[in-house]
């Protein structure tokens, strides 16, 4: 869970850290354009894509399936990726600032089910220390290493500041694709703690 969702914050900080300045590189808008286009798609599309994907989650689990959280994090994880890689290889400024409205809900949209997923197999005691724990992941190893490990693969292999699209896409392709493999393969063990925190 928390590996899962740190890497997903990893590639969503890199987002949120470099992508105007892709569109000032790649497309030489300016920035201010840049914040007010993408600035109105995260406030407008961000909070749907949380809504809606809790609102699956909780209809999962009522019917029972246990790991719906985690479910429907993964379905989301894997949508990301052709969704981002649209948006970063787009020909034109237009159309990748118009997909990454879809991108601002789905980039957005597991962080409601995640801390919800976290509540079903912490025992009571100690959810707490478990919270704090997943939140100093987040920050100190997602938040921080996404915007960084950008910077470097455009600086130090790519050698192009033009070339900020490709690091991005690197990132984003990298840190979804583990965070869905941890998601899928942690869903035994998550059903399992869950059943057991729920019986006590």
């Amino acid at each position: 869970h928390h590996l899962a969702f740190t890497a997903f914050v990893l590639a969503t900080s890199a987002g949120a850290a470099w992508i105007p300045e892709m569109f000032h590189r790649s497309f030489h808008w300016t920035i201010p354009r840049v914040g007010v286009s993408f600035g109105m798609e995260v406030v407008i599309f961000g909070p749907i894509g949380a809504i809606v994907a809790g609102r699956l989650g909780d209809r999962l689990v009522r019917r029972g399936v246990i790991d719906g959280n985690m479910r429907v994090a993964f379905w989301i994880t894997l949508l990301a990726i052709p969704v981002m890689t649209a948006a970063f290889l787009a020909p034109s400024g237009e159309l990748s600032i118009l997909v990454l409205a879809a991108g601002a809900a789905i980039m957005t949209a597991p962080f409601g089910i995640a801390a919800a997923a976290l509540q079903q197999i912490v025992p009571t005691g100690i959810r707490s220390q478990a919270s704090a724990l997943y939140v100093m992941m987040l920050n100190v190893v997602g938040s921080a290493t996404g915007p960084t490990l950008t910077a470097f693969l455009t600086e130090r292999v790519f050698h192009r500041e033009d070339a900020l699209n490709y690091s991005l896409l690197t990132v984003h392709i990298a840190a979804l694709s583990i965070a869905a493999i941890l998601l899928w393969v942690g869903r035994p063990s998550f059903v399992r703690i869950a059943d057991a925190t729920r019986s006590r």
